[in-house]
């Protein structure tokens, strides 16, 4: 992806929100902060550790990342609490 194609699409993108399906099939809208756990441990991320998502941003390649204390995170790594 172009960056100007990555800031066009980051025009409708919110930092302190994300959508999400529940378990139900409705679509919700997820307000920061929430929490999220700990899939497995890797490299910062530890099993089963709860951690508080302060924003969230997209990689370049178009993948989630959280912000968990300043610090990035690929969502794939979490499951939301919430």
């Amino acid at each position: 992806m172009k960056n100007n194609e990555l800031v066009h699409l980051l025009e409708y993108a919110s930092p302190f929100s994300i959508l999400i399906v529940d378990a139900n099939n409705t679509l919700l809208e997820l307000r920061c902060p929430f929490n999220v756990i700990g899939i497995n441990d890797h490299n910062l991320i530890l099993q089963n550790e709860v951690y508080v998502v302060e924003r969230i941003r997209i990689s370049k390649e178009l993948s989630v990342v959280y912000e968990i204390e300043q610090r990035l995170f690929h969502y794939y790594h979490f499951d939301i609490l919430n």
